[in-house]
């Protein structure tokens, strides 16, 4: 998942590494260290990859209040359940299952975070915010009805034809 929200926000998800290594294991543990500052140098410094400056900043704030959230969290802590027991209606998830949910929503919940920090800033229409996020405005406006319903998100003016947000936390 760390990955996953690493990769949305723009930094190579090889900047991440978490291995498991005892106190006995201190070769392991130098081996570790070693690749992966080999790792990071051939990555260059952080910012000179697909994002940098302001955006970087933004997208990790994104992937911050994401990981943050409740239903990323939910999900973490249910997934022994839901790969082990039946649900209600009799149905297991499979693994597979498991992480297509998953990864479906980190990637909600990065650019609802996302659009929930734009609309911070100032009032946007969906138009204004697809090219902003890098979605069409029909992936922006399913977000924006998701932020709507659980009333983070409404229209504070309209524009035109546009409704323009504002975020309401």
């Amino acid at each position: 998942m760390i990955k996953k929200l690493l990769e949305l926000a723009g930094v190579e998800p090889e900047r991440f590494n978490l291995k498991w290594c005892s106190s006995a294991e201190a070769q392991r543990f130098v081996d570790i260290v070693t690749g992966m500052i080999g790792t990071i140098k051939e990555l260059g410094p952080l910012g000179s990859g697909r994002s940098s400056g302001e955006a970087l900043k933004k997208n990790l704030t994104a992937a911050r209040d994401a990981i943050s959230g409740e239903r990323l969290r939910w999900l973490l802590g249910k997934e022994y359940n839901l790969e082990t027991s039946a649900n209600t209606f009799g149905e297991k998830f499979t693994e597979e299952k498991y992480r297509e949910m998953l990864d479906v929503s980190v990637r909600d919940e990065f650019y609802k975070s996302r659009i929930l920090n734009l609309t911070r800033e100032k009032t946007l229409s969906v138009k204004d915010m697809a090219p902003e996020l890098g979605l069409d405005a029909a992936e922006v406006l399913r977000l924006v009805t998701m932020l709507r319903g659980r009333n983070i998100v409404d229209v504070k003016e309209v524009k035109g034809t546009s409704p323009l947000y504002t975020a309401l936390v």
